[in-house]
């Protein structure tokens, strides 16, 4: 699976599970950035690292990915606001899981990790972080 490839199967997967907000990618900074006049949540992927397993055949790649699954929040939410809102993202991430994992049936999804995420982004932002390794086939030029 090329880089191309992997960004669209998670911005599709982000858009059918988040059709009122939206999906970016990139690093931190640059997805911050872009992120103040747009609707959330906020589906974000951060850039992946990639590995080959088999080194003499090339033949599958291990992507780690990175995600945040974001909503609005401010320096100033009480905890129950923030309760809130983490419990939203938290089934918002396992609803994006649920559906990569339906998604399609070449892909290996390992390794799951799942942790919420307060006030990032100055404050601005709070929900949960997903790290996965995902495995498929390369594509051979």
């Amino acid at each position: 699976m090329t880089y191309q490839d992997l960004v669209n199967l998670i911005r599709t997967t982000a858009t059918a599970v988040n059709a009122s907000g939206y999906f970016r990618h990139g690093t931190r900074a640059m997805v911050s950035q872009e992120s103040y006049n747009e609707a959330l949540p906020l589906i974000a992927m951060f850039p992946p690292e990639s590995t080959f397993e088999d080194n003499q055949a090339f033949n599958a790649r291990r992507h780690t990915l990175q995600l945040a699954f974001w909503k609005q929040d401010s320096p100033e939410s009480s905890t129950t606001e923030q309760e809130a809102i983490i419990a939203d993202m938290d089934t918002l991430a396992r609803a994006f899981l649920l559906s990569l994992d339906g998604s399609a049936t070449t892909l290996l999804i390992q390794s799951v990790r799942m942790q919420p995420d307060y006030r990032q982004v100055m404050g601005t932002f709070s929900g949960y972080l997903m790290q996965l390794e995902l495995t498929a086939a390369v594509d051979v030029c």
